[in-house]
Parts: structure tokens; C-alpha cells; sequence
């Protein structure tokens, strides 16, 4: 990453306000969301019950002012909530299917 952007990135993440009110289960929880976790995998890696967590995950949700988990993985990147792992030398290769065409 360049020195640019991680300079950025820390400037971001240390005027967020929510970054410091999320409670580090809060800050777990919204990990999973972003991993894309169900309920049942959160209440397993969190050990909790699975109605627990969608309570937490509500919760959560009204705390960002989202309405969904989408939304929320959204927010948490953008606003710097949540660690980015990147590979830089990793490649995303996307095939496009066209319909009708090859």
C-alpha cells in the first residue's frame, strides 16, 4: 500500500467516532458480518446462542444506522472499523457471461 493511502487510512480511522464506542465483542461481531458469517457460524466462532446473535447483529445494525448486514460491511470499511487484509500479489481474475455469447 502506499504511504498515501495508509496515511489515509490511519487519519480515518482515528476521527471515526464509532471506532472508539464499539465494544470489542461489537468490533467481533461486525468481523463476522463482514466475513459474510450466517448466525449459526457467528454463534459458533463467538460461542453464543444463535437467537443471541441475531439480537447482537440488530442491535449492531441500529448502533451504525444501517438496516443490513450489507450495508453495514459497507460502512465498516469505508469508515475504517474493521481491518483490511490485502494481497497485493494476489490477482482477482472476473470471467463476464454475456447472455448469447460465448
Amino acid at each position: 500500500m502506499s504511504k498515501l493511502l495508509e496515511s489515509s487510512l490511519s487519519a480515518l480511522k482515528a476521527a471515526n467516532p464509532f471506532r472508539r464506542r464499539l465494544t470489542p465483542a461489537q468490533r467481533q461481531l461486525l468481523e463476522c458480518i463482514v466475513n459474510g458469517d450466517n448466525d449459526h457460524a457467528i454463534a459458533a466462532r463467538l460461542g453464543i446462542a444463535a437467537d443471541v446473535v441475531a439480537v447482537d447483529v440488530a442491535a449492531l445494525l441500529q448502533r451504525l444506522g444501517v438496516a443490513t448486514r450489507t450495508e453495514a460491511t459497507v460502512y465498516a470499511i469505508r469508515h475504517g472499523l474493521i481491518p483490511i487484509q490485502t494481497n497485493p500479489n494476489k490477482h482477482i481474475n472476473y470471467r463476464i457471461r454475456i447472455r448469447g455469447g460465448r
